[in-house]
């Protein structure tokens, strides 16, 4: 039985929520979040659907659990899971659909998280290599950003792995079509969706601000949000800062834009219903961050298993007590 986390005098007592729907956006830091609740659900054995192959539950079509009733999504024997059951966590990719995923998760608690879509966008065209279906070119991000449409019809025309995160990919994870991007009624209407589903919507330049306001909403220690980062760029795949090239990614991609700032927004609201503890809760998770980052990593030493992403080495004999 999970310890209840201590609380102030005046707050009230409150009990682990372990049942989550984590809507893993791309390009977003969301891997190492995503390692947090899986890392939690390992230590306490609950259930999570995970994908027969790779990291994707659904990335081109919307959730459905016939994907799961079918054996085709999942690990586990169609025999030993019901509906009935359900999953205590969904932490791969999946495009959201809440009324079915809601069917395999009952009484979950819903997070995802954004980034600022000028930085997300070349991340994306970075990790996915998309300049391989692109004319050859010493600058290809600059050429497609020249005419977007035009070089997004020809990547998505090629055999390019994850092609379709070109354009405004976080709204397209978040189940709305690349063409419905351009209709600002029909964003403002997923953004309103979103504002009623999601519980917590996290911010990639604020993730450790982030993290405080997710340990908050499940009631989790904070051993729980500890984490070491994953997946984060080598320097052959970044780009050097450009206002100019910045701009034009945020007007080919406005509508991730609007999705941004309306949650960039919503997300300071929740800061300050936090409390007055926020600024002390913040420094003791960020010493607790340093001391795992010195405890269990070799800053000397720097995996290449990815030549895209930089990992540190561990130390031998290191260990993270998540118990």
């Amino acid at each position: 039985m999970a310890s209840v986390p201590s609380r102030g005098p005046t707050e009230p007592t409150c009990f682990p929520h372990h049942k989550v729907v984590y809507l893993k956006t791309h390009k977003t830091g969301s891997t190492t979040v995503g390692s947090i609740f899986n890392r939690y659900a390992f230590t306490r054995n609950l259930t999570v659907l995970v994908p027969l192959l790779g990291h994707f539950v659904n990335c081109r079509t919307l959730f459905n659990t016939k994907q799961i009733t079918e054996g085709g999504g999942n690990h586990s024997k169609k025999e030993n899971w019901s509906f009935k059951t359900g999953y205590d966590m969904l932490t791969n990719h999946a495009r959201l659909d809440k009324k079915e995923m809601d069917k395999a998760f009952h009484n979950a608690r819903y997070v995802t998280i954004l980034r600022e879509p000028a930085a997300q966008w070349q991340s994306a065209f970075n990790y996915f290599e998309v300049w391989k279906s692109m004319p050859q070119s010493e600058a290809p991000m600059d050429l497609f950003l020249s005419q977007p449409k035009k070089y997004f019809a020809h990547v998505m025309s090629k055999s390019q792995y994850f092609k379709v995160s070109m354009h405004n990919e976080q709204l397209y994870d978040f189940g709305l079509e690349h063409n419905d991007t351009d209709d600002e009624e029909k964003v403002m209407n997923k953004i309103r969706e979103l504002e009623s589903v999601v519980d917590l919507v996290m911010i990639t330049e604020y993730f450790d601000e982030s993290l405080l306001l997710l340990r908050k909403l499940l009631c989790w220690r904070m051993e729980d949000v500890v984490y070491l980062k994953h997946g984060v760029r080598s320097a052959d795949y970044r780009n050097k800062n450009n206002d100019s090239l910045a701009d034009k990614i945020r007007e080919w991609n406005k509508a991730d834009l609007m999705l941004y700032n309306h949650f960039n927004e919503t997300f300071w609201r929740k800061v300050l219903e936090y409390g007055p503890s926020f600024s002390q809760d913040l420094a003791n998770l960020k010493n607790m961050l340093s001391d795992t980052f010195d405890t269990c990593l070799n800053k000397t030493r720097v995996l290449k298993t990815d030549r895209r992403a930089e990992t540190f080495a561990k130390n031998k004999n290191s260990v993270i007590d998540d118990q």
